[in-house]
């Protein structure tokens, strides 16, 4: 899992399968949470957590999947698309004018 697969990357999320799976679990979760902060739900993104066997990464999966299938269920008519760019989730990374 530590071996590196992208030793060109600058970008540290992507230079291992550790790595992108850390990655991976730890937006699943994100993603959720910005989705609830912006609809007036108070979260907390939940802690990067790094692991060194594929099982843990498997069950982070799960629970995140979880997660983020249970908010929909619970928030059914949630708006999936806003045209409006002062009602668009601003994240820390990209551009909010896509």
């Amino acid at each position: 899992m530590l071996r590196i697969i992208e030793s060109e990357s600058t970008n540290s999320d992507c230079i291992s399968t550790q790595s992108i799976l850390t990655h991976v679990t730890a937006s699943m979760s994100s993603y959720a949470v910005y989705i609830e902060n912006s609809i007036g739900i108070e979260s907390v993104r939940p802690e990067r957590l790094q692991f060194d066997r594929v099982e843990k990464y498997i069950s982070r999966l799960r629970e995140a999947f979880k997660y983020n299938k249970d908010f929909f269920i619970r928030n059914p008519n949630i708006t999936t698309e806003e045209f409006d760019q002062a009602q668009k989730i601003n994240t820390k990374w990209g551009s909010s004018t896509m």
